[in-house]
Parts: C-alpha cells; sequence; structure tokens
C-alpha cells in the first residue's frame, strides 16, 4: 500500500487497524436498468464501497429535476455492490440515478463515461401478474397468471425460501416450479413466490 505521505508509522498503522482505510465511492452504473412499476430489485456497481461501509441511498431524478430516494430497501450485498429494492412507482424512460450516504452529504453522480450505464426505468406495463398458485403435485406448484413469457427476463421460485430446481414457463399464463426432493414442508402458511429476474450487458 502506497501513501502520499510516505509509510506511517506504528502509530498511523494503529490507527488503520482500529478505523480502516475508506475510499470514495464512484458509481458506474446499474447491472439492471429497466423494472417492474410495483417494484423491484435492482444491483449497482460502486467502486469502493464495502460490506462493512456506510449505507447508500440511491436516488433518481424526476421530471421536475429534483432528486428522491428510489430504494424501499437497501444494502451493502459485496464489495463495489449495492442491492436496492424499489419502490412501487413508475419512472420514465432515461432517468438519471445516483447515490447518496444516508446520513446525507453530497450525492455521487455517475462517473461512467457512458452516461447511459446509470440510468433506469420502471414503464413496463406487460410485467408478470399471479391469480392463483395450486399444488401439483408432491414434487410441484403452478402458477396461474399472465406475462409469464417475458422476454430476457429468468424465472424462479421459492417456497419456504428453498428455491426450485427446475422452473417451466408452460405458457403465458402458466409456469410449473419443480423441487428435486419434493415440495418443501413448512410449519406455518407460506405463500410461494415466483420471481422474474434481469442482468443487463455492463
Amino acid at each position: 500500500m502506497y501513501f502520499d505521505i510516505g509509510i506511517p508509522g506504528p502509530a498511523g498503522f494503529k490507527a488503520l487497524a482500529a478505523t480502516g482505510v475508506k475510499l470514495t465511492p464512484k458509481y458506474v452504473g446499474l447491472l439492471t436498468k429497466t423494472g417492474s412499476p410495483g417494484g423491484s430489485t435492482i444491483i449497482l456497481n460502486v467502486q469502493g464501497v464495502g460490506k462493512n461501509d456506510t449505507i447508500y441511498q440511491v436516488q433518481y431524478k424526476d421530471h421536475d429535476d429534483a432528486w428522491k430516494n428510489l430504494c424501499a430497501s437497501h444494502s451493502v450485498i459485496a464489495y463495489g455492490r449495492i442491492e436496492c429494492m424499489t419502490k412501487a412507482m413508475n419512472i420514465g424512460a432515461g432517468t438519471q440515478t445516483r447515490i447518496m450516504e444516508t446520513s446525507g452529504g453530497t450525492g455521487i453522480e455517475c462517473a461512467n463515461t457512458d452516461v447511459s450505464q446509470c440510468v433506469y426505468s420502471q414503464i413496463q406495463t406487460a410485467m408478470p401478474e399471479i391469480s392463483a398458485v395450486s399444488i401439483k403435485d408432491a414434487g410441484s406448484i403452478e402458477f396461474t397468471g399472465t406475462s409469464f413469457q417475458i422476454a430476457g427476463y429468468t424465472a424462479n421460485a421459492t417456497f419456504g425460501g428453498v428455491y426450485a430446481d427446475i422452473i417451466t414457463i408452460d405458457s403465458d399464463t402458466l409456469a410449473t416450479a419443480t423441487w428435486n426432493k419434493g415440495v418443501p414442508v413448512v410449519a406455518v402458511a407460506t405463500a410461494p413466490v415466483l420471481f422474474f429476474s434481469k442482468k443487463d450487458a455492463f
């Protein structure tokens, strides 16, 4: 490790061991640039942010040019990765995003030379909706709804926190989740979850 003022003495190393080194975050883009108006999980690429670092809120610039909070919840999930569960709302195409320390301070805007890597939208009108769930057999659950054949998204399902081994999109209105060892047994009433994820090229 190199320091502009040379190598620190024993006291300096002791301070480093106690407090660590705080890096200046550099926001370089979103791994997912589109989501559902009902809310979506998105991941941001922010260099210099670690698991034990300050929690950063994600903001978007709305139509009246004001920065507003985008996340209903957010966390640092790994070095350089902030996960944000977005609020339910419509966000127009090409909307700029930035990060902000939850304690306040100066917003950190996109540092990518290609600023399109930091834009986000929630305007899809044909996102999947579930109308019914039923047990198909000992190892499978069926989901009935609409818009399951959504292009560019990967389907998955969980029940009782256990991910399905196989997801089959039977049609635009029917999906089947299969657990090889049987549908998980739960002690209390639990709703199965069908979700669709997308990772844009970065």
